[in-house]
């Protein structure tokens, strides 16, 4: 899967190109900037085949598989759904939308072009989660009325 990202913030690097380093089902492909010189840039020093100095010329790569968003917030909704509508699968960083009435449009949207769309929340998909679930239900944990966790990157490649 040919991944390309609208925008070149810092969480990029953990966001997706880490991750992606370790798939050989997927690749960061293009990315994109407001100013081509700075996506030149980036996608120079990270070994990025392709660059665009804005984010529709990247959407509208017929050879980008999916668009990785790590946006501003405000911006998420536009560019999510500009994505979607172009057949593309998104991973977008939290918030997904600002209200619920962006939410609820992206959910439609998603659902009638039948692409996939998730949420950056990395957690859901961390190994501790179901361990953690597993643990309540088997009722190893008396009386459970309420839990908080936090979470710390330690020794990032990507600092």
């Amino acid at each position: 899967m040919n991944f390309g990202s609208l925008g070149i913030a810092k969480i990029l690097e953990e966001g997706l190109m880490q991750p992606a380093e370790d798939l050989q089902e997927a690749t960061v492909m293009a990315v994109a900037s407001r100013e081509e010189s700075k996506a030149k840039e980036f996608a120079t020093a990270n070994s990025i085949e392709k660059y665009y100095g804005s984010y529709q010329s990247l959407i509208e790569d017929k050879d980008i598989d999916a668009v990785y968003i790590p946006l501003p917030n405000g911006l998420h909704y536009k560019w999510a759904k500009k994505a979607i509508e172009a057949g593309k699968h998104v991973l977008c960083e939290k918030p997904a939308a600002v209200n619920l009435i962006e939410g609820q449009k992206v959910i439609n949207t998603v659902r009638e072009a039948g692409v996939f769309y998730m949420e950056g929340f990395m957690y859901r998909c961390h190994p501790q989660i179901p361990a953690l679930l597993k643990i309540i239900r088997d009722n190893k944990i008396y009386h459970l009325l309420n839990y908080s966790t936090s979470y710390h990157i330690i020794g990032s490649k990507h600092t």
